[in-house]
């Protein structure tokens, strides 16, 4: 979630950048039927699709 890791570093403190990494890690899950997550986590995405997780 590199967007939305760097979305948070601009507005918010690191305990909230951090929450999101972790909702991404959740969220990376369910990439595959979800794919507008897929388009804000696209590194983890990446990694699933190469089978590989966090």
């Amino acid at each position: 979630c590199m967007k939305m890791g760097e979305l948070d570093s601009q507005q918010a403190p690191d305990r909230i950048q951090s929450t999101q990494r972790r909702t991404c890690q959740t969220t990376s899950v369910l990439v595959a039927q979800l794919h507008s997550i897929s388009s804000q986590c696209s590194d983890h995405s990446r990694l699933i699709q190469s089978g590989q997780r966090w």
